[in-house]
């Protein structure tokens, strides 16, 4: 009787142990989901932005509440030195500290990332994010700041070309209405020269 009774006491606590993983696991996709739909709504407008320093200043406090940083920053290789930073909420965050099977909350770690901002193969800069984690999220927010990250490249390179495509008009509006000018008056000059012999 007493080792069909330590059998299921064993049995209740592996099952007790799935439940608590599957509690933790519920909780980080429900994180997680939470996260993406911000994310999703932070990158919604940024297309509306020209210059890069205003997208930027727009864009990342958004991304930073987001992702859950401390701080987030992006460092731009063009113009040399721009860097935009923006710091996050700097409560411990509840939501990713989950009890472990004892009861204990998990210790979190402060850890900082890295992460190269390139769009079509050229390097824009770098952003640099900052998280409280409890062990093991690491590679997975690690994941997602990557992603993010290539979205804001493409953000930036976006904004860049757009800027530059709407300099190159307005120079050539501007090139056009000097060819334009100059015509009218070679015209002018054409006509005076032709009306100068009728008055001589």
């Amino acid at each position: 009787i007493l080792g069909s009774l330590n059998t299921d006491l064993r049995g209740v606590y592996r099952l007790l142990q799935r439940v608590e993983e599957l509690k933790r696991l519920n909780g980080h996709f429900v994180r997680r989901a939470g996260q993406l739909a911000r994310l999703h709504a932070a990158m919604q407008d940024i297309t509306s932005e020209l210059d890069v320093p205003t997208l930027l200043g727009r864009l990342l406090p958004p991304l930073a509440e987001a992702l859950g940083s401390r701080s987030l920053s992006v460092e731009l290789s063009e113009p040399a030195g721009l860097t935009v930073a923006v710091e996050g909420p700097q409560e411990t965050p509840t939501t990713s500290v989950a009890p472990d099977r004892f009861g204990a909350a998990e210790t979190l770690t402060e850890v900082s990332w890295r992460v190269p901002l390139t769009a079509r193969g050229r390097d824009l800069g770098t952003m640099v994010a900052r998280h409280l984690l409890p062990p093991g999220a690491a590679a997975d927010e690690e994941q997602l700041l990557k992603l993010v990250a290539r979205q804001v490249a493409t953000a930036i390179e976006n904004s860049r070309l757009y800027e530059h495509a709407t300099q190159s008009l307005r120079a050539l509006e501007e090139s056009q209405q000097k060819v334009v000018q100059g015509e009218r008056l070679r015209a002018l000059g054409e006509m005076a020269g032709g009306v100068a012999p009728d008055f001589n």
